[in-house]
């Protein structure tokens, strides 16, 4: 007597969400960027399967070698946007694709941003633990000449100056003249 083993996949719903819809390019990531690359090739298996067509068709259809959308259906190739909106194309998916694809691409630029703004943070309190020690030293002089936005983050950035003095005999007219900076500076 034999089994029959072959399992029927669960019945998916035939409606897909709108373009810019809160579910449209929805897949779930279960963390990181890799993953939700990943995710985003799964959820194009799944569509793809879902019209009938095999990597093959897929890939003579938007132009590209079966290769590279097998790469991308297991999150091993990151494409541009074209090929997002190409293949939504092809599936007739409105849009879902691409929607993913632009959250993956947000969610790498806010990292981006995130780690550029902690290492904004961590130089600013190297430059503030000297500032103090600087202050602390008698003859130096320490201030914020400026404060800007960080070409990296946005962020406002103070920039610290800290005036050293080059030998004693020389410190009070130096130290006055570095004052007068110091204070130019803050001013502006």
């Amino acid at each position: 007597m034999t089994h029959d083993t072959t399992q029927t996949p669960p019945a998916r719903p035939q409606t897909r969400p709108a373009a810019g819809s809160p579910d449209a390019g929805a897949f779930a990531p279960s963390g990181g960027l890799e993953a939700m690359w990943r995710d985003l090739g799964r959820q194009l298996a799944a569509l793809r399967r879902e019209t009938g067509l095999k990597q093959e068709a897929l890939a003579e259809l938007i132009r590209l070698s079966r290769t590279r959308v097998s790469m991308d259906e297991t999150g091993r190739c990151v494409q541009g946007p074209e090929f997002w909106q190409a293949c939504d194309k092809v599936l007739c998916t409105g849009g879902v694709l691409a929607a993913g694809a632009n959250q993956v691409r947000a969610a790498r630029k806010a990292g981006e941003r995130a780690a550029a703004r902690a290492a904004q943070e961590a130089r600013e309190a190297r430059a503030l633990a000297a500032f103090a020690a600087a202050r602390d030293h008698r003859g130096v002089l320490a201030g914020v000449s400026a404060v800007q936005s960080c070409p990296n983050c946005g962020c406002e950035v103070m920039i610290l100056t800290t005036l050293i003095p080059g030998s004693a005999d020389a410190a009070p007219g130096q130290r006055a003249h570095a004052a007068s900076i110091l204070a130019d500076a803050a001013s502006t």
